[in-house]
C-alpha cells in the first residue's frame, strides 16, 4: 500500500505501519512537483472563469448549491 494520506496525522514514531515492508509512507505531500503545481494553477483558473462566466464547473463538491436560485444567476 501506498499512504499519503494518515488519520493522526503524522504517525507516532512507534506505529505499526512502520514496520510493514510492503507500505510505503509519504508526508502528505506525494503529487507535489513542478507539473503538479502549473496543472492545479491552471485548473483553477480554467473553472473560476467557467464559473464567472455562468456555466457549471466540471466538478461541484455540493451539488446541492447548483439547483438553488441566486443573484448572480448562475446555473
Amino acid at each position: 500500500a501506498a499512504l499519503d494520506v494518515v488519520d493522526p496525522e503524522p504517525l507516532p514514531l512507534e506505529h505499526p505501519l512502520y514496520a510493514l515492508p510492503n507500505v510505503i509512507l509519504t508526508p502528505h505531500a506525494a503529487y507535489y512537483s513542478e507539473r503538479s503545481v502549473e496543472t492545479v494553477r491552471t485548473e483553477t483558473l480554467a473553472e473560476a472563469l467557467t464559473v464567472l462566466a455562468g456555466k457549471t464547473p466540471r466538478v461541484v463538491a455540493n451539488p446541492a448549491v447548483l439547483t438553488r436560485p441566486n443573484r448572480a444567476g448562475i446555473h
